[in-house]
Protein backbone atom coordinates (compact mmCIF):
# COMPACT_ATOMS: atom_id res chain seq x y z
CA UNK A 1 0.00 0.00 0.00
CA UNK A 2 1.41 3.42 -1.19
CA UNK A 3 1.20 5.31 2.36
CA UNK A 4 2.92 8.12 0.62
CA UNK A 5 0.34 9.37 -1.91
CA UNK A 6 -2.21 12.35 -0.30
CA UNK A 7 -5.66 10.86 -1.91
CA UNK A 8 -7.27 8.18 -0.56
CA UNK A 9 -7.87 4.88 -2.05
CA UNK A 10 -11.84 3.84 -1.99
CA UNK A 11 -12.43 0.78 -0.95
CA UNK A 12 -15.80 -1.61 -2.18
CA UNK A 13 -18.54 -2.37 -0.53
CA UNK A 14 -17.18 -6.39 -0.28
CA UNK A 15 -13.72 -5.34 1.53
CA UNK A 16 -13.89 -9.15 3.33
CA UNK A 17 -10.38 -10.96 3.80
CA UNK A 18 -8.78 -7.45 2.28
CA UNK A 19 -5.49 -7.91 4.22
CA UNK A 20 -6.22 -11.51 5.33
CA UNK A 21 -3.45 -14.24 6.00
CA UNK A 22 -0.21 -12.14 6.26
CA UNK A 23 1.66 -14.39 8.38
CA UNK A 24 4.60 -11.97 9.00
CA UNK A 25 3.34 -8.73 9.24
CA UNK A 26 3.48 -7.11 12.70
CA UNK A 27 2.03 -3.16 11.89
CA UNK A 28 0.05 -2.12 8.58
CA UNK A 29 0.89 1.23 7.75
CA UNK A 30 -0.91 3.70 5.21
CA UNK A 31 -4.58 2.52 6.93
CA UNK A 32 -5.59 6.81 6.94
CA UNK A 33 -5.03 6.19 3.26
CA UNK A 34 -8.28 3.98 3.33
CA UNK A 35 -12.01 5.70 2.61
CA UNK A 36 -14.18 2.43 4.04
CA UNK A 37 -16.77 4.78 3.27
CA UNK A 38 -18.94 2.46 1.17
CA UNK A 39 -17.62 -0.15 2.46
CA UNK A 40 -20.21 -3.35 3.94
CA UNK A 41 -18.71 -5.92 4.49
CA UNK A 42 -15.12 -5.93 6.89
CA UNK A 43 -15.57 -9.62 7.56
CA UNK A 44 -12.25 -11.05 8.30
CA UNK A 45 -10.03 -7.79 6.91
CA UNK A 46 -7.60 -8.41 9.38
CA UNK A 47 -7.92 -12.47 9.82
CA UNK A 48 -5.07 -14.84 10.69
CA UNK A 49 -2.37 -12.29 10.43
CA UNK A 50 -0.75 -14.31 12.84
CA UNK A 51 1.69 -11.87 14.12
CA UNK A 52 -0.11 -8.65 13.91
CA UNK A 53 0.13 -6.48 17.09
CA UNK A 54 -1.77 -3.53 17.40
CA UNK A 55 -4.79 -2.58 14.54
CA UNK A 56 -5.41 1.64 15.02
CA UNK A 57 -8.54 2.17 12.71
CA UNK A 58 -9.30 5.31 14.19
CA UNK A 59 -8.66 6.85 11.13
CA UNK A 60 -11.44 4.87 9.55
CA UNK A 61 -15.09 6.41 8.54
CA UNK A 62 -17.58 3.81 8.14
CA UNK A 63 -20.79 4.31 7.08
CA UNK A 64 -23.05 3.55 10.39
CA UNK A 65 -26.48 4.59 9.09
CA UNK A 66 -26.72 1.06 8.26
CA UNK A 67 -25.51 -2.10 9.98
CA UNK A 68 -21.94 -3.66 8.60
CA UNK A 69 -20.41 -6.80 8.57
CA UNK A 70 -18.09 -6.75 10.92
CA UNK A 71 -17.62 -10.81 11.55
CA UNK A 72 -14.23 -12.65 12.23
CA UNK A 73 -12.25 -9.24 11.32
CA UNK A 74 -9.74 -10.18 13.59
CA UNK A 75 -10.07 -13.78 13.59
CA UNK A 76 -7.06 -15.80 14.85
CA UNK A 77 -4.92 -13.04 15.14
CA UNK A 78 -3.15 -14.95 17.52
CA UNK A 79 -0.61 -12.06 18.86
CA UNK A 80 -2.98 -9.11 18.74
CA UNK A 81 -1.95 -6.71 21.72
CA UNK A 82 -4.67 -3.45 20.99
CA UNK A 83 -7.25 -2.45 18.98
CA UNK A 84 -9.16 0.83 18.01
CA UNK A 85 -12.47 0.00 16.39
CA UNK A 86 -14.01 3.43 18.10
CA UNK A 87 -15.28 5.07 14.84
CA UNK A 88 -17.89 1.75 14.45
CA UNK A 89 -20.76 2.82 16.71
CA UNK A 90 -23.79 1.01 15.39
CA UNK A 91 -24.90 -1.38 18.07
CA UNK A 92 -26.46 -3.35 15.19
CA UNK A 93 -23.01 -3.63 13.27
CA UNK A 94 -22.28 -7.74 12.89
CA UNK A 95 -19.37 -8.55 15.89
CA UNK A 96 -19.57 -12.45 15.74
CA UNK A 97 -16.40 -13.86 16.00
CA UNK A 98 -14.76 -10.28 15.65
CA UNK A 99 -12.03 -11.23 18.32
CA UNK A 100 -11.92 -15.16 17.97
CA UNK A 101 -9.33 -17.12 19.54
CA UNK A 102 -7.10 -13.34 20.18
CA UNK A 103 -5.68 -14.65 23.33
CA UNK A 104 -3.31 -11.98 23.71
CA UNK A 105 -6.03 -9.54 23.05
CA UNK A 106 -5.83 -6.89 26.52
CA UNK A 107 -7.16 -3.30 24.93
CA UNK A 108 -10.12 -2.50 22.97
CA UNK A 109 -11.06 1.42 22.21
CA UNK A 110 -14.75 1.16 21.22
CA UNK A 111 -17.76 3.96 22.03
CA UNK A 112 -20.98 2.11 20.71
CA UNK A 113 -20.39 -1.53 20.26
CA UNK A 114 -21.23 -3.90 22.68
CA UNK A 115 -19.02 -7.28 23.42
CA UNK A 116 -21.26 -9.22 25.78
CA UNK A 117 -22.55 -11.61 23.17
CA UNK A 118 -21.22 -13.46 20.51
CA UNK A 119 -17.77 -11.21 19.78
CA UNK A 120 -15.81 -14.30 20.32
CA UNK A 121 -13.47 -12.48 23.24
CA UNK A 122 -11.45 -15.36 25.48
CA UNK A 123 -11.98 -13.31 28.89
CA UNK A 124 -14.83 -12.13 30.45
CA UNK A 125 -13.40 -10.10 33.00
CA UNK A 126 -12.39 -6.27 31.37
CA UNK A 127 -12.41 -3.00 33.00
CA UNK A 128 -12.91 0.69 31.70
CA UNK A 129 -9.94 2.52 33.92
CA UNK A 130 -11.41 5.75 33.46
CA UNK A 131 -14.48 4.73 35.29
CA UNK A 132 -14.88 5.49 38.70
CA UNK A 133 -17.39 2.45 39.19
CA UNK A 134 -16.22 -0.15 41.48
CA UNK A 135 -15.96 -4.19 41.68
CA UNK A 136 -16.22 -4.08 37.11
CA UNK A 137 -16.01 -7.12 35.87
CA UNK A 138 -17.14 -7.64 32.39
CA UNK A 139 -17.09 -7.47 28.36
CA UNK A 140 -16.83 -4.11 27.07
CA UNK A 141 -19.65 -2.15 26.17
CA UNK A 142 -19.41 0.94 24.14
CA UNK A 143 -22.06 4.30 25.21
CA UNK A 144 -22.11 7.36 23.40
CA UNK A 145 -18.34 8.52 23.93
CA UNK A 146 -14.92 6.62 23.07
CA UNK A 147 -13.92 4.07 25.79
CA UNK A 148 -11.17 1.88 26.62
CA UNK A 149 -11.74 -1.51 27.80
CA UNK A 150 -8.64 -3.45 29.39
CA UNK A 151 -8.04 -7.01 30.55
CA UNK A 152 -8.86 -7.06 34.05
CA UNK A 153 -6.19 -9.07 36.22
CA UNK A 154 -7.99 -11.53 38.36
CA UNK A 155 -7.41 -14.11 40.94
CA UNK A 156 -7.72 -16.82 38.91
CA UNK A 157 -5.57 -15.43 36.17
CA UNK A 158 -2.45 -14.96 38.54
CA UNK A 159 0.40 -16.85 39.82
CA UNK A 160 2.03 -16.08 43.40
CA UNK A 161 5.23 -15.91 41.42
CA UNK A 162 7.24 -12.61 40.45
CA UNK A 163 8.35 -10.84 37.60
CA UNK A 164 11.79 -10.74 37.28
CA UNK A 165 13.82 -8.52 35.91
CA UNK A 166 17.87 -7.71 35.17
CA UNK A 167 19.30 -4.43 35.68
CA UNK A 168 22.62 -4.42 33.82
CA UNK A 169 25.61 -2.27 32.96
CA UNK A 170 28.42 -2.23 30.70
CA UNK A 171 30.67 -3.39 33.39
CA UNK A 172 30.05 -7.20 35.11
CA UNK A 173 31.14 -6.61 38.60
CA UNK A 174 31.57 -10.01 40.68
CA UNK A 175 28.08 -10.39 43.82
CA UNK A 176 28.01 -12.47 46.38
CA UNK A 177 24.87 -13.87 45.73
CA UNK A 178 22.95 -14.07 41.99
CA UNK A 179 19.85 -14.84 43.20
CA UNK A 180 17.91 -11.69 44.17
CA UNK A 181 14.20 -12.71 43.28
CA UNK A 182 13.59 -12.68 46.89
CA UNK A 183 14.61 -9.21 47.67
CA UNK A 184 12.05 -5.73 47.68
CA UNK A 185 13.09 -3.06 44.78
CA UNK A 186 13.38 -0.51 47.69
CA UNK A 187 16.34 -2.83 49.67
CA UNK A 188 19.65 -1.67 49.37
CA UNK A 189 22.01 -3.96 47.83
CA UNK A 190 24.82 -2.76 48.87
CA UNK A 191 25.33 -5.64 51.25
CA UNK A 192 25.55 -8.41 48.15
CA UNK A 193 28.32 -6.59 46.78
CA UNK A 194 31.68 -8.80 46.57
CA UNK A 195 34.38 -7.74 48.90
CA UNK A 196 36.58 -6.59 45.96
CA UNK A 197 34.42 -4.21 44.19
CA UNK A 198 35.94 -1.07 43.00
CA UNK A 199 34.20 -0.31 39.84
CA UNK A 200 32.50 2.55 39.37
CA UNK A 201 29.38 1.12 37.56
CA UNK A 202 27.41 -2.32 39.25
CA UNK A 203 25.63 -5.02 38.17
CA UNK A 204 22.46 -5.27 39.80
CA UNK A 205 21.46 -8.90 38.84
CA UNK A 206 17.64 -9.64 39.40
CA UNK A 207 14.80 -6.76 39.69
CA UNK A 208 10.93 -8.66 41.68
CA UNK A 209 7.95 -6.85 40.63
CA UNK A 210 5.45 -8.02 42.38
CA UNK A 211 1.48 -9.02 40.24
CA UNK A 212 -0.25 -7.61 42.72
CA UNK A 213 0.55 -4.15 42.39
CA UNK A 214 -1.62 -4.17 38.94
CA UNK A 215 -5.25 -4.28 38.31
CA UNK A 216 -5.29 -4.53 34.43
CA UNK A 217 -3.05 -5.71 31.13
CA UNK A 218 -1.86 -2.47 29.65
CA UNK A 219 -1.37 -0.75 33.18
CA UNK A 220 1.75 1.30 33.66
CA UNK A 221 3.48 1.90 36.87
CA UNK A 222 6.82 3.21 38.43
CA UNK A 223 9.02 1.54 40.22
CA UNK A 224 11.94 2.91 41.78
CA UNK A 225 15.68 1.86 41.31
CA UNK A 226 17.10 -0.58 43.95
CA UNK A 227 19.16 1.34 46.46
CA UNK A 228 22.61 1.33 46.82
CA UNK A 229 24.49 2.82 49.55
CA UNK A 230 27.06 5.20 48.46
CA UNK A 231 25.66 5.14 44.68
CA UNK A 232 23.65 7.21 42.52
CA UNK A 233 21.15 5.80 40.48
CA UNK A 234 20.23 6.84 36.27
CA UNK A 235 17.46 6.96 36.17
CA UNK A 236 16.30 6.42 39.49
CA UNK A 237 12.71 4.92 37.92
CA UNK A 238 11.51 2.95 35.30
CA UNK A 239 7.93 2.89 33.84
CA UNK A 240 6.78 -0.86 33.55
CA UNK A 241 4.27 -1.87 31.56
CA UNK A 242 1.97 -5.27 32.16
CA UNK A 243 1.64 -5.92 28.39
CA UNK A 244 1.46 -8.67 27.02
CA UNK A 245 -0.63 -12.31 28.00
CA UNK A 246 0.35 -14.91 27.37
CA UNK A 247 -1.92 -18.30 26.64
CA UNK A 248 -5.84 -18.56 27.86
CA UNK A 249 -6.61 -15.43 29.97
CA UNK A 250 -9.00 -17.58 32.01
CA UNK A 251 -6.44 -20.07 33.26
CA UNK A 252 -3.51 -19.56 35.50
CA UNK A 253 -0.63 -18.54 33.66
CA UNK A 254 1.57 -15.75 33.27
CA UNK A 255 1.92 -12.39 32.03
CA UNK A 256 4.79 -10.56 30.51
CA UNK A 257 6.24 -7.53 31.44
CA UNK A 258 7.95 -4.67 29.04
CA UNK A 259 8.90 -1.19 29.63
CA UNK A 260 6.62 1.77 28.33
CA UNK A 261 6.93 2.98 24.89
CA UNK A 262 9.53 5.53 26.17
CA UNK A 263 11.87 3.61 27.82
CA UNK A 264 12.31 0.52 26.04
CA UNK A 265 13.60 -1.72 26.75
CA UNK A 266 14.07 -3.53 29.95
CA UNK A 267 15.64 -7.35 30.45
CA UNK A 268 13.14 -9.73 30.82
CA UNK A 269 13.82 -12.68 32.96
CA UNK A 270 11.81 -15.87 32.50
CA UNK A 271 12.05 -18.97 34.41
CA UNK A 272 15.38 -17.69 35.35
CA UNK A 273 16.91 -17.40 32.13
CA UNK A 274 17.95 -14.03 30.77
CA UNK A 275 16.29 -13.18 27.47
CA UNK A 276 17.02 -9.66 26.97
CA UNK A 277 19.17 -7.27 28.16
CA UNK A 278 19.38 -4.08 26.68
CA UNK A 279 17.87 -1.49 29.29
CA UNK A 280 20.21 -0.08 31.96
CA UNK A 281 20.47 1.43 34.92
CA UNK A 282 23.80 3.27 35.99
CA UNK A 283 25.03 3.52 39.32
CA UNK A 284 27.84 6.26 39.91
CA UNK A 285 29.82 6.73 42.82
CA UNK A 286 29.22 9.26 45.00
CA UNK A 287 31.77 12.16 45.37
CA UNK A 288 33.29 12.20 48.59
CA UNK A 289 32.46 15.23 50.83
CA UNK A 290 35.23 17.90 51.33
CA UNK A 291 35.58 19.09 54.98
CA UNK A 292 37.26 22.54 54.66
CA UNK A 293 40.36 23.19 56.95
CA UNK A 294 40.04 24.88 60.55
CA UNK A 295 41.42 28.27 59.81
CA UNK A 296 40.91 32.08 62.04
CA UNK A 297 39.55 33.44 58.36
CA UNK A 298 36.16 32.09 56.46
CA UNK A 299 37.01 30.78 53.07
CA UNK A 300 35.38 28.50 50.26
CA UNK A 301 36.83 25.27 49.48
CA UNK A 302 37.32 24.62 45.89
CA UNK A 303 37.19 20.70 44.69
CA UNK A 304 39.47 20.58 41.59
CA UNK A 305 39.19 18.15 38.93
CA UNK A 306 40.09 17.58 35.00
CA UNK A 307 37.08 15.99 34.56
CA UNK A 308 32.89 17.00 34.76
CA UNK A 309 30.38 14.82 36.10
CA UNK A 310 27.62 13.96 33.36
CA UNK A 311 25.90 11.11 32.14
CA UNK A 312 25.17 10.74 28.73
CA UNK A 313 24.11 9.23 25.59
CA UNK A 314 26.80 8.91 22.41
CA UNK A 315 27.08 7.36 18.74
CA UNK A 316 29.61 7.77 16.64
CA UNK A 317 29.34 8.71 13.36
CA UNK A 318 28.45 6.49 10.59
CA UNK A 319 29.80 7.80 8.18
CA UNK A 320 33.69 7.25 8.83
CA UNK A 321 36.35 4.96 10.13
CA UNK A 322 36.39 3.63 13.31
CA UNK A 323 36.38 6.31 16.34
CA UNK A 324 40.32 6.46 18.29
CA UNK A 325 40.37 5.78 22.10
CA UNK A 326 42.74 8.14 24.05
CA UNK A 327 43.92 8.04 27.82
CA UNK A 328 43.42 10.36 30.43
CA UNK A 329 46.35 12.60 28.95
CA UNK A 330 45.08 12.77 25.05
CA UNK A 331 47.47 9.81 24.41
CA UNK A 332 46.51 7.99 21.73
CA UNK A 333 45.28 4.07 21.98
CA UNK A 334 47.04 1.59 19.15
CA UNK A 335 44.94 -1.21 20.53
CA UNK A 336 41.38 -0.14 21.05
CA UNK A 337 39.11 1.90 18.71
CA UNK A 338 35.33 1.96 18.79
CA UNK A 339 33.20 0.88 15.44
CA UNK A 340 31.71 3.36 13.06
CA UNK A 341 27.30 4.12 14.65
CA UNK A 342 27.99 2.30 17.46
CA UNK A 343 26.41 3.78 20.85
CA UNK A 344 27.69 4.34 24.06
CA UNK A 345 27.27 5.19 27.41
CA UNK A 346 29.30 7.87 29.21
CA UNK A 347 29.72 9.59 32.30
CA UNK A 348 32.20 11.99 32.34
CA UNK A 349 33.95 14.15 29.91
CA UNK A 350 37.65 16.08 30.34
CA UNK A 351 39.33 18.87 27.68
CA UNK A 352 42.72 19.03 26.49
CA UNK A 353 43.96 21.76 24.96
CA UNK A 354 40.87 23.08 24.22
CA UNK A 355 38.82 19.40 22.87
CA UNK A 356 36.66 18.02 24.25
CA UNK A 357 36.77 14.10 25.09
CA UNK A 358 33.89 12.13 26.64
CA UNK A 359 35.25 9.10 28.66
CA UNK A 360 33.64 5.39 27.58
CA UNK A 361 35.49 2.93 29.89
CA UNK A 362 37.95 3.30 32.97
CA UNK A 363 40.70 5.48 31.17
CA UNK A 364 39.36 5.71 27.96
CA UNK A 365 38.29 8.49 26.41
CA UNK A 366 36.51 9.73 22.55
CA UNK A 367 37.13 12.62 21.09
CA UNK A 368 34.05 14.76 21.17
CA UNK A 369 34.81 15.44 16.95
CA UNK A 370 34.03 11.86 16.67
CA UNK A 371 30.60 11.76 17.84
CA UNK A 372 27.40 13.02 18.28
CA UNK A 373 25.43 13.40 21.71
CA UNK A 374 21.84 12.10 21.57
CA UNK A 375 18.81 11.36 23.97
CA UNK A 376 16.74 7.77 23.50
CA UNK A 377 13.26 8.16 21.99
CA UNK A 378 11.15 5.60 20.70
CA UNK A 379 7.93 6.88 19.01
CA UNK A 380 6.64 7.30 15.55
CA UNK A 381 6.21 10.32 14.08
CA UNK A 382 4.12 11.84 11.00
CA UNK A 383 5.39 14.61 8.53
CA UNK A 384 3.78 17.87 7.63
CA UNK A 385 1.83 18.61 4.74
CA UNK A 386 2.12 21.97 3.08
CA UNK A 387 5.44 21.46 0.76
CA UNK A 388 6.32 18.93 -1.82
CA UNK A 389 8.37 17.02 0.50
CA UNK A 390 10.17 17.19 4.03
CA UNK A 391 13.77 17.40 3.93
CA UNK A 392 16.54 15.40 5.77
CA UNK A 393 19.65 15.84 7.20
CA UNK A 394 22.68 13.88 8.58
CA UNK A 395 24.06 13.67 12.13
CA UNK A 396 27.55 16.27 10.82
CA UNK A 397 24.06 18.69 9.81
CA UNK A 398 24.24 18.92 6.51
CA UNK A 399 21.40 18.14 4.58
CA UNK A 400 20.79 14.85 2.77
CA UNK A 401 20.90 15.54 -1.16
CA UNK A 402 19.55 12.31 -2.23
CA UNK A 403 16.73 11.15 0.00
CA UNK A 404 13.82 12.84 1.97
CA UNK A 405 10.25 12.10 3.54
CA UNK A 406 7.21 12.50 1.74
CA UNK A 407 4.58 14.60 3.64
CA UNK A 408 1.62 12.83 5.79
CA UNK A 409 3.79 10.06 6.22
CA UNK A 410 4.41 8.11 9.34
CA UNK A 411 7.97 6.97 10.82
CA UNK A 412 9.45 5.33 13.77
CA UNK A 413 12.21 7.23 15.54
CA UNK A 414 14.69 6.14 17.83
CA UNK A 415 17.02 9.03 18.70
CA UNK A 416 16.71 12.61 19.39
CA UNK A 417 19.94 15.06 18.61
CA UNK A 418 20.86 18.94 18.42
CA UNK A 419 21.61 20.41 14.98
CA UNK A 420 22.24 24.26 15.39
CA UNK A 421 20.26 24.14 18.88
CA UNK A 422 17.51 22.22 17.41
CA UNK A 423 15.86 19.16 17.97
CA UNK A 424 15.88 16.69 15.34
CA UNK A 425 14.88 13.22 15.63
CA UNK A 426 16.57 10.00 13.94
CA UNK A 427 14.16 8.11 11.20
CA UNK A 428 17.06 6.26 9.71
CA UNK A 429 21.04 5.74 10.39
CA UNK A 430 21.95 8.78 9.29
CA UNK A 431 19.28 10.71 8.33
CA UNK A 432 17.33 13.06 10.75
CA UNK A 433 14.32 15.39 10.02
CA UNK A 434 13.94 18.57 12.20
CA UNK A 435 11.14 18.18 14.77
CA UNK A 436 9.71 21.06 13.64
CA UNK A 437 8.48 19.73 10.29
CA UNK A 438 6.74 16.32 12.31
CA UNK A 439 4.28 15.68 14.98
CA UNK A 440 5.15 12.68 17.85
CA UNK A 441 1.63 10.79 17.37
CA UNK A 442 2.58 8.02 19.86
Amino acid sequence: MNSDNNSKLVLPSNSSYLFANMKNVTEIDGLNKLDVSKVDSFEGMFAEDEFLLNADLSSFEPNQQKALNLSKMFYKDFRLHEVDISKFTNSDDNIENIFYRNNRLYQIKISGLDFSEDSGLDADSWINPNDEKENQSGFPQGGASVSTWNLKVSERNMSETFFSFGLYSNKDVMLKSNDLEDSEPSEDYSSMLASDFLGEKLFMGVLTVKKSIFSYVGQTITIQAPTVSGYTANPNTVKVKLETFNGDPNKIGAYELDVSESEKSFAIIKDGNRMEHNYTIYYTKNPAKVTPPTTHHTTTPTVTSKYTHKLQTLTTYPDQNSANIYDEDGNLSKTVALSPDSNWQTDEYMTIKGEKYYRVATNEFVKASDIYLYTPKYSVVRTHDGADYISLDNSHGDTVTNRALAVKTDWKIDKVIKINNEDYYRVATNEFVKADNVDVIR
